[in-house]
């Protein structure tokens, strides 16, 4: 038996186990396999009349806008193929097992790019097929098959590819992250400063020219650049060559190299500094002695929580994120205007999607991201209620900070008087109360103390995925939750909604505490 066919029975047995003996498992694989399917059903009302649309445009504009179908497809697999390259191919002990073993560096690179296809793009990759060829097929006939050739093609590509580029970061990006910036910003200004000047050569038109057949003409496409011009007129059986030789390179006269590559970046993966580095800002230093003086639950678990984000990088992108978020507000005003919204409502829609999204990676899992650490909290002098109260308050203050620091700018901008500001802060304190106690008081359901993290990467798995199946029903719960919030102040009077939500809150704490005792009373015994 060869180690790529030893390799490939080991991922399909472990898969037919884990649906035959893991329940929580087995669930969370039919609740994906349910919304995927709703998703496809959605998918397909939407692209066969754009299909058709794009087909009576002529053959340049449907090749064009088929190929940057294929692109965005290809796209939504990349952030799959990464987390499943870090956490197969660098942060798993199967990988270490591997490495040990007398195989040669190609063949460990098949196993990899084996193990990130089966693991990353399993659903990922059939489902798209399947829902752009039916497409594809109703409105194009069997022209439709070179398309669908080369977008399988372009996946099996697409995957090789990001493994490449993951192994590449992780070998010479991570070492020298100040190299890697200066890089970047070179990149990204050069890549500015060529934009700018092909847009000055061509009259302040930069995007792509394409000739429509009715009218013989150039039609300016909304997509800037110059790098699809070629995919325009090149067509999908050369195209799907091109994939096909990329991935015969990739498979024999490359693996060696890129093998040898995938050791090194393993080797390097665990034999980097692992201690946690704290970046702190000027002041921010103050807010931690404060928080470390309240010895009480809240300020203990507020405490380690903002320290364990300082720790990492990304915590503060996401902060420049929410920024980035808050100065669309003025070009999105037309919008939300649109929908019939006042000025009120749209500063308390505006903000409360804000703090949702900053919240939506870690309230879902407030309690069920601890594993092994929970029994900390279970073991000291707390009653239940307490620690459930406490970790709902060190979720519901940022929430309120986030909100109401947001509200307060947007309210500035839209010239909002003093009363109708007041009457938008407590729309806003309503509706992130009812969010943050669905999601941290449902979170104890997924309690699970035998999980552990010995390292960032499945810290950041366990405390930011939805791994589990009870995690995907509750992030199911809260999403239409939260939108059900903001339908009652788009359709109620304000006194109405005010009532409305205050009850709503109640009702969602008192059963979520209720519930989240009994799941947590299960763990102690």
């Amino acid at each position: 038996m060869t180690p790529l066919h030893a390799i490939w029975r080991a991922l399909l047995r472990s898969t037919r186990n884990m649906a035959y003996f893991d329940l929580h498992r087995r669930i969370g694989m039919l609740v994906a396999l349910l919304i995927q399917g709703i998703l496809a059903l959605w998918a397909l009302s939407r692209l066969i009349p754009l299909f058709t649309w794009w087909q009576a445009q002529g053959t340049t504009f449907l090749n064009f806008h088929l190929w940057l179908t294929c692109l965005m497809a290809w796209a939504i697999m990349v952030p799959f193929v990464v987390i499943a390259t870090l956490m197969t191919g660098l942060g798993s002990d199967e990988a270490l097992l591997l490495a040990v073993q007398p195989i040669d560096p190609a063949t460990r690179l098949r196993g990899l790019y084996i193990q990130v296809l089966w693991q990353g793009t399993s659903t990922w990759l059939p489902g798209e097929a399947s829902v752009i060829g039916l497409a594809l097929s109703l409105t194009c006939g069997w022209a439709a098959l070179p398309w669908l050739l080369l977008l399988v093609l372009g996946a099996l590509s697409m995957v090789w590819l990001s493994v490449l580029v993951t192994l590449l970061v992780v070998r010479y990006v991570f070492p020298h992250p100040g190299w890697a910036l200066f890089c970047a910003v070179i990149f990204v200004t050069g890549d500015m400063v060529g934009y700018l000047l092909v847009q000055h050569l061509h009259g302040g038109v930069g995007g792509i020219h394409l000739p429509s057949e009715s009218s013989g003409t150039n039609a300016p496409v909304i997509f800037p650049g110059g790098s699809l011009a070629i995919a325009t007129w090149l067509s999908p059986v050369a195209g799907s060559c091109t994939m096909l030789v990329l991935l015969l390179l990739a498979w024999f006269p490359l693996a060696q190299r890129t093998g040898l590559l995938y050791l090194a970046a393993l080797q390097q993966q665990q034999g980097r500094d692992r201690s946690p580095r704290a970046f702190i800002i000027s002041g921010f230093d103050i807010l931690l002695i404060l928080l470390k003086r309240r010895r009480t639950p809240v300020g203990a678990i507020l405490f380690k929580g903002t320290l364990q984000q300082s720790r990492h990088f990304l915590a503060w992108l996401r902060l420049i994120a929410l920024v980035g978020m808050l100065l669309l507000f003025p070009w999105l005003r037309p919008w939300l205007a649109s929908l019939h919204l006042n000025d009120i409502l749209q500063v308390a829609f505006y903000a409360a999607s804000v703090a949702f999204l900053a919240l939506l990676e870690y309230a879902p899992y407030a309690i069920g991201s601890e594993g092994a650490r929970l029994a900390l909290y279970l073991s000291a002098p707390l009653n239940l209620t307490t620690f459930l109260r406490a970790r709902l308050c060190s979720y519901l203050l940022p929430a309120m900070i986030i909100g109401w620091l947001s509200a307060l700018l947007l309210g500035y901008w839209a010239g909002l008087s003093m009363l109708s500001l007041l009457l938008a802060l407590v729309l806003l304190g309503l509706i992130l109360t009812g969010y943050v106690a669905l999601a941290v008081l449902g979170s104890a359901w997924d309690a699970d103390l035998t999980q552990r993290a010995d390292d960032p990467l499945q810290t950041l798995v366990l405390e930011e995925f939805p791994i589990t199946p009870r995690r995907l029903l509750l992030l199911g719960l809260t999403i239409p939750f939260f939108g059900g919030m903001l339908l009652l102040c788009w359709k109620l009077s304000a006194p109405a909604t005010l009532l409305a939500l205050a009850c709503l809150d109640m009702a969602v704490f008192m059963i979520g505490e209720r519930l989240g005792k009994s799941a947590l009373a299960r763990l102690s015994m």
